[in-house]
């Protein structure tokens, strides 16, 4: 089973990357054998998603 974890804002703040990364780090048991992030940010609003991986299928080139 993958994780992932996101944060929107629409205040004009930049989502945190250290809030991120420790929420994408809490679901490592859902997801222990690799990680991604993605921050994007468009006039106001700004957001930040995170992803924990289990390999299950195609182990060696999903990354």
């Amino acid at each position: 089973m993958c994780g992932i974890a996101g944060i929107a804002r629409s205040d004009g703040i930049p989502v945190s990357r250290p809030t991120l990364e420790k929420m994408t780090a809490a679901l490592i048991h859902r997801g222990p054998d690799a990680e991604g992030f993605f921050y994007g940010q468009e006039g106001a609003a700004s957001v930040g998603l995170g992803f924990r991986r289990l390999s299950i299928i195609d182990v060696q080139g999903g990354h």
